[in-house]
């Protein structure tokens, strides 16, 4: 009985799988007198470990995700610097020391100006000289001010839009006009709300302050003091 190439591997396999060479001779032996040498060697198989493997052909492209087992890959079996950080996840790879700062970048352009604010809610404002004239560029529904020198009283008269019986002063010196001082003792300018004046004013008084020593009393006295 003429048997196959797969047949004689077959039972060779059965015969002979724990004893590696004699499988070979059996496998040669056999070829020999059953002439079937070239057709054995487009099959041949090979014992390796106590276990036989067909050597066949791969086709190119042939071994993908699927033929591999689990863990088949070890670090002995990949290029040293082949792998790159995208194919590592997030948090596998260490953090490289910090990098020194960059250069400072240059300045933006100025953005644009704001629009006006609205009106602020004081109903009459002005900053007023010793002499007891008022800035017209710097004040608010205020018509004049009369003042008697020496007197450190000054009657702001407001417009008339603006009862001066129903508006109280919130008065302060204004240090480049008045007599504050930095010397021993110091002087000090203060102004204060005093009522109401004229027709439709409102009055201001100010004064010269010096305070008090060790060795002498302070003395407080009316005199002219730029305000506003």
């Amino acid at each position: 009985m003429m048997l196959t190439i797969a047949q004689v591997i077959v039972q060779i396999l059965q015969n002979d799988m724990d004893q590696p060479s004699k499988f070979m001779e059996t496998l040669s032996h056999r070829s020999r007198r059953g002439g079937y040498g070239p057709r054995i060697a487009v099959t041949r198989a090979v014992a390796v470990g106590g276990g036989a493997y067909a050597a066949v052909h791969l086709p190119a492209n042939s071994v993908g995700t699927k033929q591999l087992r689990d863990n088949a890959v070890v670090s002995s079996k990949v290029k040293n610097g082949s792998l790159l950080s995208i194919d590592f996840e997030a948090g596998q790879l260490p953090r490289g020391p910090t990098g020194p700062p960059g250069q400072r970048g240059q300045n933006g352009t100025n953005g644009t100006n704001g629009s006006p604010g609205p009106a602020g809610t004081a109903r009459a404002y002005a900053l007023v000289s010793t002499s007891g004239g008022h800035f017209a560029n710097m004040s608010h529904n205020v018509t004049t001010v009369t003042h008697a020198n020496g007197t450190g009283i000054y009657c702001v008269e407001l417009d008339p839009s603006v009862a001066a019986s129903g508006t109280a002063a919130i008065a302060s010196p204004n240090y480049q006009s008045d007599d504050t001082s930095t010397g021993t003792p110091g002087v000090f300018a203060h102004a204060e709300y005093a009522g109401g004046c004229a027709t439709n004013g409102v009055q201001v008084n100010t004064y010269r302050v010096i305070p008090g020593t060790s060795t002498s009393n302070g003395s407080t006295s009316h005199a002219d003091e730029g305000s506003s």
